[in-house]
């Protein structure tokens, strides 16, 4: 007999229903299926609530809460930001009366406010918030990047007779559920803190967890409020959150029958191993090595590479063996003695635009000929050579597409800090591959700052929109080339980060940070400096910009013009003067005498000496 006390028991349960083991009752097996709930409340009471704040009335447990929020992807242009709601009563619930508000910590005001009324939950219970290239399509469409970074925080509010608005203080009143959220752990979140989640720290979105796209999930109970609910896992937009399965540490002694097909997990399964570094030959032998990094002596148990063609089909994969190096570093090459594994495709794939992307799986998983899936992906790498088409099947693995040209024969794509961003590195093409050692990344940061005067320009503003992407790859691809053909170096439209187009009817402003090897930092100095002075034509959104360029004139030049102008007619001015008194000199000086006086001198000199 086993006697359970209150605590045991509520563990005990909540083990057994989400662990599908089996076990033995009287004669027979019996196995436990998954609870329908995808989440377990917790013990724990929820904060209490002010008697004066209108609440939905409940049944025992939550009505509604936040279940998921992505604030941050990667790349620039953040559009698979969301945020999720849950009722845990699961069927369509109605959402009249409820408002979802998104803080910013830098001033504690609303930057947006949304009624919900009128929506409900879908059939599973989920109702979803988000950017418009999300899939599946959210309920409410939200422009890109609106969903800001951190410091900052989502709030659910339940209070039908009086709604929120923007640029509000933050406040209480009405308040359901909150997270409150930080990009770095020294971010001020104080405010946000004290209001909405009292005495508790803020989740900090850990983006190192992976550097695919992933979200801060609620997985430690339905504690309303609770900051310590919620974890980094990786997205799940309207489905059950990617929570770790863990079992309580008081389970009592239990011992399940457990089939004979099953595997014992391995010791070490880590889930932050990434695609570190990939050499890429021009030619039919297309890949020649490709090198994964993670934690040290981290098992490669059941984790596969896939590849995939432009068609977004998977063409060959192979299952990776072993451990991962005492350095973290695993290669997988056509180089036997310097590889952990040889690189050995059965098949070979034409296409100009390829991808490369590591999953946790079985070959069974990845069928040749099967298509594109985020299910169980860690990593991935989409690249291509400059006359490479975009693939559009390609963009739910990996939104930036790494594009290599040149004439070298061996490139490599590889995984390089940037400034804050050092815990998401940037993928980047590096001229000189390193499997197995350091990357050689660029180090230095050299600005760009291109400022002209459109004064006499025919350019309508209007004309251009600096928010599409296309606008901002085909400037890059314009600088790149013609910082290159400037330094005759490697600088790839990947190096020029934070790039930035402002176009008023004065002036036409664009700014960025170029990464750079140190030796060619100098270079392009001069290239800025240059560029200023004497203004390309180039292209945006597929118009020559060769007229704009021709009359501008950069507002800092024109100013240090007239100044040196000044300048020089004073110093004109002077010389004249000089001049004119030195002519007046010379011409004196050259002046005969009276010729008359020049006779009489004598006579005079006789008579005074008489």
């Amino acid at each position: 007999s086993l006697t359970l006390q209150k605590v045991d028991f509520q563990e005990l349960h909540q083990h057994f229903v989400t662990s599908g083991d089996m076990f033995t009752v009287g004669n027979g097996n019996v196995t436990v299926l998954p609870s329908c709930l995808p989440l377990i409340a917790s013990s724990t009471s929820p904060p209490a609530t002010d008697p004066t704040t209108e609440v939905p009335t409940t049944s025992g447990g939550p009505e509604l809460l936040i279940s998921e929020v992505n604030p941050n992807t990667p790349g620039a242009a953040e559009d698979m930001e969301y945020i999720e709601l849950y009722h845990p009563g699961g069927g369509s619930f109605s959402l009249d009366g409820y408002w979802l508000v998104l803080y910013n910590g830098k001033n504690n005001l609303a930057y947006l406010a949304l009624d919900l009324k009128g929506n409900h939950t879908n059939t599973h219970g989920y109702f979803l918030v988000g950017s418009s290239r999300l899939k599946p399509v959210p309920h409410i469409l939200l422009p890109f990047n609106t969903i800001q970074n951190g410091a900052d925080a989502v709030a659910l509010y339940y209070r039908p007779t009086k709604g929120y608005k923007k640029n509000m203080e933050v406040t209480a009143e009405g308040l359901v559920d909150a997270i409150v959220y930080v990009s770095d752990v020294g971010d001020d979140a104080k405010r946000l803190l004290k209001v909405l989640a009292p005495g508790q720290e803020a989740v900090h979105e850990d983006e190192r967890f992976i550097l695919q796209d992933e979200s801060l999930s609620r997985c430690h109970g339905l504690n309303l409020k609770d900051q310590s609910s919620f974890q980094v896992t990786m997205i799940t937009p309207l489905a059950d959150n990617d929570c770790p399965k863990t079992v309580p540490s008081s389970l009592p002694s239990v011992t399940p029958t457990i089939p004979m097909s099953s595997q014992p997990l391995p010791s070490i399964y880590p889930v932050s191993i990434v695609i570190n570094e990939i050499g890429l030959f021009r030619g039919p032998e297309l890949y020649n090595f490709i090198e994964l990094k993670g934690p040290p002596e981290g098992k490669l148990y059941e984790h596969i590479i896939v590849m995939y063609g432009m068609d977004g089909k998977v063409y060959d994969r192979f299952i990776l063996q072993g451990t991962l190096g005492i350095s973290g570093i695993y290669v997988i090459g056509t180089n036997s003695t310097s590889s952990d594994q040889l690189l050995q495709l059965s098949h070979s794939n034409p296409s100009i635009t390829q991808a490369v992307a590591l999953y946790r799986g079985t070959l069974e998983s990845f069928p040749v000929g099967s298509s594109v899936t985020q299910k169980d992906l860690l990593d991935a790498v989409v690249h291509s050579w400059e006359d490479g088409a975009d693939a559009e099947s390609l963009r739910d693995l990996s939104k930036d597409r790494i594009i290599l040209h040149g004439e070298q024969r061996l490139f490599s794509v590889s995984r390089c800090s940037y400034g804050k961003r050092s815990h998401r590195p940037l993928l980047l093409p590096v001229p000189h591959p390193s499997p197995g050692t350091e990357n050689l990344c660029p180090s230095s940061i050299a600005t760009l700052q291109l400022d002209f005067c459109m004064k006499d320009s025919s350019l309508n503003c209007s004309e251009l929109e600096p928010t599409e992407q296309k606008t901002m790859n085909s400037l890059k691809t314009t600088l790149s080339l013609s910082m290159e053909h400037h330094c005759s170096g490697f600088i790839p439209p990947a190096y020029i980060q934070d790039l930035k187009l402002t176009c008023t009817q004065k002036q036409l402003s664009i700014s960025g940070n170029i990464l750079t090897y140190h030796s060619d930092q100098h270079c392009i100095e001069s290239w800025n400096a240059e560029f200023i002075t004497h203004p390309q034509p180039f292209i945006l959104q597929e118009r020559s910009l060769e007229p704009l360029t021709t009359c501008l004139v950069p507002e800092k030049m024109r100013g240090s013009f007239r100044t040196w102008h000044i300048s020089l007619l004073v110093v004109l001015f002077v010389l004249l003067l000089f001049g004119a008194v030195a002519l007046i000199l010379f011409l004196r000086k050259r002046r005969p005498q009276n010729y008359t006086s020049i006779e009489m001198n004598p006579h005079l000199e006789l008579a005074y000496e008489y």
